[in-house]
């Protein structure tokens, strides 16, 4: 037996040390994923959730399923990472168009109370009969959403990385990972 808090003591401070490299090497290592409904795969730092949730833009509701995973860092970085698909019924004429419509409605929903402003977009080649766009999502100075916005034949894509992630290597990892297949 030893002197009460003892153990305490002796392990208070390695423990916290170990706990954050082995969590640190845990969480930037990650994962693949793959959805074979959403007909993707992509490298995720954990096993995402999945729900379903309808994203109405001016012109149509696009019924949309989601995949999420989310870091938190011990010194408070924290980062959430998204795939959101789901095939458009009525098909767009104008594939710019219709990004355009899912670019304004997504920064509604995923800032603060609808609060989010969509910047400029930059073209994502992706080969014939593919669209795609990115935009950064601006809810607090300095703190948003980077957004990849894919159309590949009538399923659409969104990817979406959150919080500081969305500067980091793991960001940029997430959105060169990603495969989908037809």
């Amino acid at each position: 037996m030893t002197p009460r808090g003892g153990l305490r003591r002796f392990f208070g401070n390695r423990c916290a040390a170990v706990a954050m490299v082995v969590c640190g090497l845990a969480c930037s290592h990650g994962r693949e994923f793959t959805s074979e409904s959403g007909r993707f795969r992509v490298w995720m730092p954990d096993h995402p959730g999945e729900w379903s949730e309808p994203l109405v833009t001016a012109r149509r509701t696009v019924y949309l399923s989601w995949y999420q995973a989310a870091t938190r860092w011990a010194f408070g970085d924290q980062g959430v990472y998204m795939v959101a698909t789901g095939v458009v019924i009525e098909p767009a004429l104008d594939p710019e168009a219709l990004l355009g419509e899912v670019k304004v409605s997504l920064a509604r929903r995923l800032a603060v109370k609808g609060q989010g402003v969509a910047g400029e977009s930059r073209a994502v080649a992706l080969g014939k009969g593919r669209h795609g766009e990115e935009f950064d999502i601006e809810v607090f100075e300095g703190l948003g959403y980077r957004v990849r916005l894919l159309l590949v034949g009538p399923r659409l894509y969104a990817l979406v990385v959150g919080g500081e992630a969305a500067k980091t290597d793991d960001g940029a990892r997430f959105f060169a990972s990603f495969e989908c297949y037809e």
